[in-house]
């Protein structure tokens, strides 16, 4: 093999490389940034993880939401029940389990806590996103 077939090998290993997502480079993918919204839910992810607003209920997640391959993603937090009647001493946050899998501006998201499991929610991206389509039990 002479030096130019040699270097047509390398770059068309190195082009097939991270054609596949190899040289080790790629950052791992995260949820978009902003607002995420469907009835019932308005989801605000950040860098460092996000909030989420329910109706009568309001969600930390205290990590970065990052997708593997498929899109998928799952994160640790907290889940709060502000609804009524509120208990002596008020109601305490307790932990919760946020996952869901992103496909372009789409969510589903299931968030699972030590009693209950809620969703999923069908959301999608949208900046101007507020909560709608609440009632809260008394």
């Amino acid at each position: 093999m002479d030096g130019r077939a040699r270097r047509l090998g390398a770059v068309a290993a190195l082009v097939l490389a991270q054609a596949c997502g190899g040289g080790g480079s790629s950052q791992p993918q995260q949820v978009k940034p902003g607002t995420w919204s469907s009835d019932g839910l308005v989801l605000v992810v950040t860098a460092a993880g996000g909030t989420a607003h329910f109706c009568c209920a309001i969600g930390s997640i205290g990590q970065p939401l990052t997708l593997d391959a498929a899109g998928h993603f799952q994160a640790g937090g907290t889940y709060l029940y502000q609804g009524g009647p509120i208990p002596v001493g008020g109601n305490q946050p307790v932990p919760a389990q946020y996952s869901g899998v992103v496909i372009g501006s789409a969510m589903t998201l299931s968030v699972v806590t030590p009693s209950q499991t809620l969703g999923p929610y069908s959301l999608t991206f949208d900046p101007s996103g507020a909560l709608k389509g609440c009632v809260c039990p008394l």
